[in-house]
């Protein structure tokens, strides 16, 4: 694809006015971040203090945009006013240094290249212009012909300029000595096309800009032209500005405020919050370390069809449990027969197969379909008959996943009603409490009936296949076909999908008196996309998540205003025609089955639980005067403070928490590597790995180590020197109480 055509310069008359620009002449400047918002100009310590308004807007005929930290003033433009003002950095003198005599209508984005005597300007509507504060004179580099939306503009050095068309997704390059902007040097990035800021670093020779629709921060690397998302999961970004020292970015969320960036770590924290800020954004001091945020929705794992052979794409696979205290998920592949595959909940290996001796019956080869986790642990599994007047319906139960089944419950359920859609049962199974107090039920997927059973007291089994008695639920006000797989949500409702129109959910009051069943709210389609569905619940943390049944995506909400947190999409994109699934929340994870697209295992992106050093060693029985963080009172050589960095026991002898050494191979050569344990609940403690080659000067930071692994519970540093020949290199851990 080529780029919309360019054309050539020309100059234009232009007024010069107030004072002559000072060119040198420093001074420290009175604050470190500066923001606009409408017609002010705001500035702020770099931490976000002592927000201060250092221009009021006077004079100024709309918003002002871009404002730049140059020598010792900042610079901005007047949207359509047209016109340039320059300020001290206290915001004291403001003043017009440039007046518009009609040639802008929208100016955008500011270069300044003061060494040289210019600055750059580009206007949204008529293009891209060259100031000379030499000569007083304007020159327009590119008219508005051809190219919509002018937006971010850069030096990548006293020959070139970098501007953007944010009415598509180009970057143009222009050689400012010839004036030529070759189409064939023009650069289609890989966000837009609200391209809108950018800040360049001469010395990496890296573009950083931003994508106001789709609220994404992205990095150009001219050497190797690749375009890397740096960070996401924001909204309506504008300006941005990279630090002095080049090791972080400031950008602003339009209507949130300033954020600062960390390059070399990915950190991110909102320095500012600033309801009103609009465009521009300057900073003149490097923040600090910032905060590492975990995006909601991150792939842990994921298993697509084939992987294993209880994963496939033909939608046999409908049912799937979680165990959260024992860290396994249960995947039910129907057949004859049946596999069900045991996963680990973490890692998505595989841990082994549930016996399945003895389950069989069901319509076709429904044997087992679905699959519930109790609350004390026991495994719940039943068969799917389309119709129990011909086919029993039954309920297996396992003890615990070393178990074999047991047949509790085998009988027509519901066999004699004379609607047919009233007689399937097992395309969902919903377990509530334990003991007997049980309650299991099951919708009729076509029918307005629901399938209810409860234990049977000991004496009155006569049986051991039916241990459970029977009560059918009749659905009020719910048409047959409406309610597809139940599930236990909030405030003890049960909610369903409905069928017919694709995106509606059902909160269904189920009164246990009367054995019926009716809505008592129904959720739209402003809720949910077109045919999400099923759904699960994380009640704890306010989240509800679905499946889209004809896409591929799951996707993520807040359970009390129904806002989108995030989606993800499959591996695979197989079409789930049948709207059949699992979602369950468990763990700060949910695990989301989509029959023909295999399993997702994602990070909600919880903050982790914290706790203190002394809230930790309290919590121990300890010898008197052993609690604190250089004490050592189980004598295994590491020390309190370093069992609670690393998660280790200070009443207990145990070395395994401590680190282990490895070896990386790169290229042929081995690096000394560490793997450090971490406790995900420790704060106040900082994990360094450093190096040496004499065990007397040791190293340490980006220049010296490459951290591989950096998670909550789990750290892997290598060193940046290859160990070989007859080198010796050494890495250690040291633990420091911040």
């Amino acid at each position: 694809m080529m780029p919309p055509s360019v054309s050539t310069t020309r100059p234009l008359p232009f007024l010069l006015a107030g004072a002559a620009v000072a060119l040198a002449g420093i001074r420290l400047a009175a604050f470190d971040l500066y923001w606009t918002e409408e017609t002010v100009i705001m500035a702020s310590d770099i931490d976000g203090g002592n927000v201060t308004e250092v221009f009021d807007g006077t004079g100024m005929d709309d918003w002002a945009v871009d404002v730049v930290a140059a020598d010792d003033h900042i610079y901005w433009g007047d949207r359509n006013g047209g016109n340039l003002w320059r300020a001290d950095r206290d915001g004291s003198d403001a003043q017009i240094i440039f007046e518009n005599d009609g040639t802008f209508s929208s100016l955008h984005y500011l270069a300044l290249d003061l060494d040289n005597e210019r600055i750059f300007v580009t206007d949204h509507q008529e293009g891209v212009f060259e100031l000379d504060l030499a000569d007083e004179s304007v020159s327009e580099l590119f008219s508005g012909q051809g190219v919509s939306q002018f937006t971010g503009l850069a030096l990548r050095s006293s020959e070139e300029l970098i501007w953007f068309n944010a009415g598509n997704n180009w970057m143009y390059r222009t050689n400012l000595l010839t004036g030529d902007t070759p189409e064939g040097d023009a650069i289609e990035l890989a966000a837009g096309p609200t391209t809108y800021g950018m800040a360049y670093d001469s010395d990496g020779d890296v573009l950083y800009y931003t994508d106001f629709n789709s609220g994404v921060l992205h990095a150009y690397d001219f050497a190797s032209g690749e375009d890397t998302l740096l960070a996401e999961g924001l909204s309506n970004l504008l300006g941005v500005r990279l630090s002095p020292s080049g090791t972080h970015l400031v950008i602003v969320e339009r209507d949130v405020g300033i954020h600062g960036y960390q390059l070399e770590t990915g950190g991110r924290e909102l320095l500012v919050e600033a309801e009103d800020a609009h465009f521009g954004v300057a900073v003149t001091a490097d923040p600090g370390e910032l905060e590492v945020p975990v995006e909601p929705l991150q792939v842990v794992w994921s298993l697509s069809p084939g992987d294993r052979d209880y994963l496939s794409s033909g939608t046999n696979e409908r049912g799937m449990a979680l165990h959260p205290d024992e860290g396994y998920l249960l995947v039910v592949r129907r057949g004859n027969p049946p596999i069900v595959g045991i996963v680990d909940e973490q890692t998505g290996d595989h841990l082994g197969t549930l016996s399945v001796e003895g389950v069989s019956g069901g319509f076709s080869n429904f044997h087992l379909n679905k699959i519930a986790i109790a609350e004390d642990g026991a495994i719940y599994a039943c068969n799917m008959t389309i119709d129990t007047a011909d086919e029993n319906f039954r309920l297996y139960r396992w003890e615990h996943k070393d178990a074999d089944p047991e047949l509790v419950f085998n009988g027509a359920l519901n066999g004699d009603d004379n609607d047919s859609n009233n007689r399937r049962f097992g395309d969902s199974i919903v377990v509530l409490g334990t003991g007997e107090n049980q309650e299991i039920l099951f919708d009729s997927w076509q029918g307005t009936v629901w399938g209810r059973l409860t234990p049977l007291p000991e004496g009155e089994i006569t049986d051991p296949e039916n241990r459970f008695e029977v009560d059918i639920v009749t659905l009020e006000g719910i048409g047959g076909g409406d309610v597809r797989d139940i599930v236990a949500g909030p405030d003890g409702f049960i909610y369903g999908t409905r069928a017919g129109s694709g995106n509606d959910l059902l909160e269904i009051e189920l009164d246990r008196n009367s054995m019926t069943a009716s809505v008592n709210r129904s959720f739209g389609g402003d809720f949910l996309p077109a045919h999400v569905g099923p759904v699960g619940f994380d009640l704890e943390n306010g989240f509800i998540g679905g499946i889209h049944a004809f896409g591929n995506e799951f996707y993520l909400y807040t359970w009390d205003d129904f806002q989108e947190i995030a989606s993800r999409s499959y591996p695979t994109d197989n079409n789930n025609e049948v709207r059949v699934g699992v979602v369950i929340f468990g763990n700060g994870m949910v695990y989301a089955l989509n029959t023909t697209n295999g399993i997702m295992a994602m990070d909600l992106g919880l903050e982790p639980d914290t706790v203190t050093f002394a809230d930790w060693i309290a919590q121990f029985e300890l010898p008197e005067g052993q609690d604190g963080p250089g004490d050592d009172p189980d004598g295994d050589g590491v020390s309190n403070l370093v069992e609670y960095a690393l998660g280790g026991d200070p009443a207990v002898p145990d070395r395994t928490p401590l680190p282990v050494q490895g070896f990386e191979i790169e290229n042929g050569d081995r690096f000394l590597s560490l793997a450090v344990n971490r406790n995900p609940e420790s704060t106040g403690v900082n994990l360094v790995v450093e190096v040496s080659s004499d065990l007397e000067t040791w190293d340490s930071g980006p220049e010296h180590t490459t951290v591989l692994v950096d998670t909550a519970s789990e750290r892997v540093v290598r060193d940046n020197a290859a160990v070989t020949g007859a080198d010796r290199r050494f890495i250690r851990l040291r633990v420091v109480e911040e």
